[in-house]
């Protein structure tokens, strides 16, 4: 089910936006869940040198291993939209546990905005 209108979804639009919500959810802020989410909201604004991007690919791929049963994470990455303006493509390279087809998603971030 969409989160914003309630219509059904597709399984591939509900695994996004649980990904997203995943990923965006900073650990320690859902009151009756203190562990659901990510380290990544928390890493978004730090410099984009290659540490950084490595330890935020680990706290994306460790919270979908951790919350998210029906994909399995090959490969996260981080693609410039825009570097001037901070845009960013979050790239989860994934396979679907229940079928074993390959699949990939994408988040666009911009730099400040889901922190």
């Amino acid at each position: 089910m969409d989160h914003f209108t309630g219509a059904d979804t597709a399984e591939y639009e509900d695994v996004r936006q649980s990904i997203n919500d995943i990923v965006w959810t900073l650990i320690g802020t859902r009151i009756a869940r203190r562990d659901y989410g990510s380290w990544a909201p928390a890493m978004i604004d730090a410099p984009a040198n290659a540490a950084n991007r490595t330890l935020f690919y680990s706290a994306v791929a460790t919270a979908l291993r951790r919350w998210e049963p029906r994909i399995a994470v090959k490969r996260v990455a981080l693609v410039a939209a825009d570097a001037f303006q901070g845009a960013f493509e979050l790239i989860i390279d994934s396979v679907l546990t229940d079928s074993g087809a390959a699949q990939s998603f994408r988040l666009a971030i911009a730099k400040g905005a889901n922190a």
